[in-house]
């Protein structure tokens, strides 16, 4: 078995570390598990049995296969975990182990993509190197009461467009000599995107999934035009209520229902504009299959001259926040050397850079 430890991180980090444990599940030969105790409350897979870790736990812990010393394993997320995953038969490396416990935040399929042992599968099974969204689409399948939420809000908002623009922003994510981005950033961006598709103002939609009541404000003004005397404000859609208020995990906001409504309902938008460094608009992008937009703060030393950068998005696979400071330390490595010759790889180590 591999058991994908849910721990205390925000929805976003959940999900790409489940969508691994399946992927590595699948390489090694392996049953996965989850101890994610919410999984089947949001989520409903067409024939995948019960994944509950605790389903079986009494099984594992009468059965001396799995409590003889030795027969588990928990491989944690830290700098060691990359060249593990991309350098080893990982079937060789954990015989004798019954449990694998992955507990990790990081998305690690990359890494799995330069190994040696498997890259040829995943090629042939993957060839547009965009695993996460096939996974995602037979595993994060809403349950009927999410579902039921996500179309109703759709079909009384996004309907009415040819195109609709999702936004995500996370302005409560703070790091060392680090700027947040501005709101005006968003704003201005996604009403360039709207220019570039040519579509009246009416035939394109604009959702926002917002940390602060504040910034979303900002935005929505930004992207309200001046016509005359008057100020036109676009078809601008948000969820309702004052759950921003409430806070989770890491400073989260919103309650988990909030948090997977939001999700499904950037996945259901035809373009994206994301936060750098958070995985909760990257997953969106890949169970939509939608190449997203990161807005990407700048340092200390370019305030001056910039409030943010903007990269665009040359896949819709999450990034590995571990890769960009490993390939700076590893760069010659045999096992960075196969990374290098992914045509994604820019776009796996462009999202987290504040690792640098």
């Amino acid at each position: 078995f591999i058991v994908h430890q849910s721990g205390p991180w925000g929805v976003g980090n959940r999900l790409t570390a489940l969508i691994s444990s399946f992927l590595i599940g699948f390489l090694t030969d392996r049953i996965v598990l989850t101890t994610y105790p919410d999984f089947y409350r949001f989520y409903d897979p067409d024939g995948l049995p019960n994944i509950h870790f605790n389903t079986y736990a009494k099984q594992f812990a009468a059965d001396p296969r799995f409590t003889a010393e030795g027969t588990s394993l928990i491989v944690q997320c830290d700098w060691g975990l990359p060249a593990l995953l991309a350098s080893s038969n990982l079937s060789q490396v954990w015989e004798g182990k019954h449990v694998i416990y992955l507990w990790c935040q990081d998305y690690p399929l990359p890494y799995l993509l330069g190994n040696a042992f498997y890259s040829d599968i995943l090629r042939d099974l993957f060839p547009s190197l965009e695993p996460f969204r096939d996974f995602a689409t037979k595993i994060l399948v809403p349950s009927k009461a999410m579902r039921s939420a996500v179309d109703k809000f759709k079909k009384t908002n996004f309907r009415k467009h040819k195109q609709m623009i999702g936004i995500h922003v996370r302005f409560f994510k703070h790091f060392p000599a680090r700027q947040v981005p501005l709101s005006i950033v968003y704003g201005s961006f996604a009403e360039t995107l709207r220019l570039r598709l040519g579509l009246p103002d009416r035939d394109v939609g604009f959702f926002i999934a917002c940390d602060s009541e504040r910034s979303r404000a900002e935005i929505i003004a930004q992207l309200t035009v001046s016509t005359g005397k008057t100020k036109e404000r676009k078809h601008i859609y948000f969820l309702p209520g004052d759950s921003l208020e409430k806070h989770r995990t890491f400073g989260n906001p919103g309650t988990e229902e909030s948090a997977h409504t939001d999700l499904f309902l950037l996945a259901s938008c035809d373009h994206l504009i994301v936060t750098f460094s958070s995985s909760f608009g990257q997953v969106a992008a890949g169970i939509g299959g939608i190449p997203a937009y990161s807005v990407i703060s700048a340092p200390a030393e370019e305030w001056p001259k910039h409030g943010a950068w903007v990269a665009a998005g040359a896949s819709s696979e999450p990034c590995p926040f571990l890769m960009k400071k490993v390939m700076e330390q590893k760069w010659h490595e045999p096992w960075a050397y196969r990374f290098r010759t992914l045509p994604t790889w820019v776009h796996y180590t462009q999202c987290h850079e504040y690792c640098c």
